[in-house]
């Protein structure tokens, strides 16, 4: 799977990766490191960790095309964020 970067740009995405499952998810698939994470993600280290700081939250199509590879659905992984 390749993953191009999209989704918002704005400071804060409205979506928040729920990064505990995520990466009990990817460890379950032998990813553990930050490279294999990304790598099993499709995506560089940048975008990985954009998705975890919020800063930018992957297109539809790509978080739906994640969460079926790690064997879950989309609300397993990915949230709205909570107001403040």
């Amino acid at each position: 799977m390749v993953v191009t970067e999209r989704g918002t740009n704005a400071s804060l995405s409205p979506v928040e990766l729920r990064s505990d499952r995520f990466d009990e998810l990817c460890a379950a698939k032998g990813a553990t490191t930050d490279i294999a994470i990304a790598k099993l993600a499709g995506v560089d280290r940048r975008t990985l960790n954009r998705w975890r700081n919020g800063k930018v939250t992957p297109g539809f199509d790509v978080a739906l095309a994640l969460a079926q590879s790690l064997g879950t659905n989309v609300e397993d992984i990915w949230r709205l964020r909570r107001s403040a």
